[in-house]
């Protein structure tokens, strides 16, 4: 029996290798993307903007005229705009927390009813738990956000299991594109000894999917140790 996942974020890097590994594997895959796509032979793109509920609600309801059945849903999608402290507007704050958390919120508010016995994966961070600094404070504070939602999902349903993947820095074009004395100053603060790779990441999403025993509500760190 064929296997369906829903990814969001396709324009990035860990997106984009998460997609090989499915299809590697055989899993068919809609990719739901806002401005443009890394992934251009998916099973499904549609243009989705996370934070619009409406457009949510229609992408999903094209998504069940497919596949009326999903088994995973994977939200790798995330917005970072770091900026110190008295630079950063409140417009800016509250377009991180819609896009990484109100996003989660809504894709499984409505995939939920398609999942039967699935996985959903919420894509955070190490920085919603201790690593963060006053220069992501946004985005700090939407993975913590992010993190909480996973756990009281995972409470609230029992037809789907409900985990948050925590990776701190990887190895993407975005982490790359930092000034680089401020990102070996932010490692050494947070004793992340190397970048974690896009691979390893993508891989570990993978093995998430297949672990029968992981509870739901699990919060799975990687931190590059």
């Amino acid at each position: 029996m064929e296997k369906i996942a829903v990814i969001t974020g396709a324009n990035s890097e860990l997106a984009k290798e998460t997609f090989n590994i499915l299809k590697k594997n055989n899993i068919k895959v809609v990719v739901l993307y806002h401005n443009k796509s890394l992934i251009k032979n998916s099973d499904y793109l549609l243009k989705c903007d996370l934070t619009n509920e409406d457009e949510v609600k229609d992408t999903f309801l094209k998504i069940a005229e497919k596949y009326p059945k999903i088994n995973y849903l994977i939200n790798i999608a995330s917005l970072s705009l770091d900026d110190d402290i008295l630079e950063k507007s409140g417009k800016e704050f509250l377009k991180v927390m819609n896009v990484n958390v109100v996003g989660s919120f809504l894709t499984i508010k409505y995939a939920i009813s398609m999942l039967d016995n699935g996985v959903i994966i919420n894509i955070s961070s190490t920085d919603g738990i201790d690593t963060g600094n006053v220069y992501n404070i946004d985005y700090s504070a939407s993975k913590s956000a992010l993190n909480t939602m996973t756990s009281l999902l995972s409470q609230r349903f029992d037809n789907c299991k409900i985990v948050a993947l925590v990776p701190n820095y990887i190895d993407t074009f975005s982490t790359r594109s930092m000034d680089q004395k401020f990102l070996i100053n932010e490692l050494e603060r947070i004793k992340q000894k190397r970048l974690l790779s896009v691979e390893e990441v993508s891989q570990k999403i993978y093995d998430i999917l297949l672990d029968e025993d992981l509870p739901s509500g699990s919060i799975i760190r990687m931190d590059g140790k």
